[in-house]
């Protein structure tokens, strides 16, 4: 298993740790030791070339040979390679950099072998070598003693003529610091070493090596990704909801974030009370770079989606690694509707009464007024109320319709929502038509006739004259903002009404019904008499 696996025990303080990422420069040494002093400088191999972050490959480096690092090797290989015969020479690898899009490594050498008795050196054949990289630290930022702390790249056994070569292996480990990842942002150093094993079935470790070589550093090139995330919180039905999570993960190429498929994402439910043991759930993202996962809860916690850095090394993940939102079960409230009224003027009152139950207190809740033309679809908000302290509200909406009306209170942390019942309110549709005052033009003080039809609609008919009932007219004077009532006829039994009145000015006429028990009042339009 990894040292840095995210399935190894993490304690929760830690855990939670990892989601600040904290910028660093820490080297990630690959290895513990530098040559003995038998080692030869190496020379790159030639396939060596160098790759941006990006992923493609640019100009070769210097071929020059690259100086290991002065770190000491532990002491146990330390003291073996001082005593062994045997040593590396061209000991390096195909690249001196590697990136997201172009990870494989290639590394080859030689092992040879010193004549005790002084003659020449010779080719040190069918030997075991182990090719490792070395991490300064654990899964919780702690340093790991010399004798381990290695990863392996491979093993390889030399020819005849001592060479080896240990082909396409790659890079999976980052250092870490105390508490989290040591974030590079762009590239990480990575130290490889070769070191031939003493007992070829024994460990691959410090105590089990003699001749030990190391390449130096070659750059890893890092590429940025980000994850958002989205929650959705269902209703509470039967004291538990679902939540529903949904994102996307994707990473950073050129000027363009493009999605990164089958990368794991971790959603869980972690309770507030300490004693109950999170749930976790594991979800792939698809070939547009999206995850989603429905999470159950029946407790107050926060619903989290995560992704973690030691999924892939290659990825900086800016912003937060984790996100998450509160989720709670919040307590019963009753909802209490009424009454409601709708008066000729088309003006709607409401009254509402909120009972809260547990840690739901009513008072300064939110309540909404709707309106639905069939009491089943459509339900549009058309005034919203807070409640006083004893959870009541009352409002009155100007320029309502007839339909069904119902309050409606959002859930909230603490306190559940509710529906009241639909409420019909509805009352005759009622227009004036063929309005007209004539003659036009008049002579000052002549008289006019005015006229038209008085109409209602009841329900399930079409539009019909409103018999006997009153029927107001009106004058504005011209430049006047204000309405005066003239006089009052009444319409006969096909809801036709006329009346005569004296011309005294220019302006305005129009006819007006108030409505009664059972219809709107309504306001016809107006004709302009030009007086003489």
């Amino acid at each position: 298993m990894p040292a840095h696996s995210p399935d190894r025990c993490r304690p929760a303080a830690r855990r939670r740790h990892h989601r600040t990422l904290r910028t660093a420069v820490i080297t990630v040494a690959l290895a513990a030791g530098v040559p003995t002093t038998a080692y030869a400088a190496p020379t790159a191999h030639p396939a060596a070339q160098h790759h941006s972050s990006s992923g493609r490959p640019t100009a070769p480096r210097s071929t020059a040979p690259r100086p290991s690092s002065a770190t000491a090797p532990p002491a146990g290989a330390r003291a073996a390679a001082e005593a062994t015969p045997f040593f590396f020479t061209d000991f390096s690898a195909s690249t001196w950099g590697t990136s997201y899009g172009l990870r494989d490594i290639t590394f080859v050498g030689r092992l040879m072998k010193h004549d005790p008795d002084g003659g020449p050196d010779v080719p040190a054949a069918n030997e075991t070598v182990d090719v490792v990289q070395k991490y300064l630290n654990d899964e919780f930022g702690d340093p790991v003693p010399d004798e381990w702390g290695y990863a392996s790249f491979g093993v390889v056994r030399t020819d005849a003529k001592g060479r080896f070569e240990l082909d396409k292996v790659r890079v999976t480990h980052r250092d870490l610091e105390a508490g989290g990842p040591v974030i590079y942002h762009g590239s990480f150093p990575v130290r490889a070493y070769a070191a031939r094993r003493v007992d070829p079935r024994g460990p691959s470790a410090p105590a089990n090596w003699d001749a030990l070589d190391t390449w130096g550093d070659m750059d890893a090139d890092t590429s940025q990704a980000r994850m958002t995330a989205d929650f959705v919180k269902g209703p509470v039905r039967d004291g538990a909801r679902e939540v529903t999570v949904e994102g996307t993960f994707t990473r950073k190429d050129g000027p363009l974030w493009r999605p990164l498929k089958g990368f794991t994402t971790t959603v869980t439910f972690e309770p507030e009370d300490p004693s109950h043991e999170p749930r976790r759930i594991k979800v792939r993202t698809d070939g547009d770079g999206a995850f989603s996962a429905e999470v159950p809860v029946r407790e107050d916690g926060s619903v989290l989606a995560a992704v973690h850095w030691w999924e892939d090394v290659y990825l900086d993940i800016t912003g937060e690694q984790t996100q998450g939102v509160p989720v709670g079960i919040p307590d019963p409230l009753e909802l209490r509707s009424g009454p409601y009224g709708l008066d000729r003027d088309r003006v709607v009152s409401a009254s509402v009464a909120l009972v809260g139950r547990g840690d739901c207190d009513a008072g300064g809740q939110r309540a909404a007024l709707q309106w639905s033309a069939d009491g089943r679809t459509g339900w549009k908000k058309v005034a919203e109320v807070r409640t006083d302290e004893h959870g009541k509200a009352s409002v009155k909406v100007p320029g309502s319709a007839n339909g069904y009306y119902r309050w409606h209170h959002a859930e909230t942390d603490s306190c559940a929502g509710d529906i009241g019942y639909a409420k019909p309110l509805r009352r005759v549709e009622t227009r004036v038509r063929d309005f007209d005052a004539s003659p036009e033009p008049v002579d000052e003080g002549g008289k006019l006739l005015v006229e038209g039809v008085l109409q209602h609609k009841p329900s399930g008919g079409g539009w019909a004259g409103y018999g006997g009932r009153a029927v107001q007219i009106w004058f504005r004077p011209s430049g006047s903002g204000t309405w005066q009532r003239i006089s009052t006829v009444a319409s006969d039994a096909r809801g036709r009404f006329a009346g005569t009145v004296t011309a005294a000015r220019d302006g305005y006429w129009r006819a007006v019904h108030v409505g009664d028990a059972t219809h709107f009042s309504v306001t016809g339009p107006s004709d302009y008499v030009d007086v003489r």
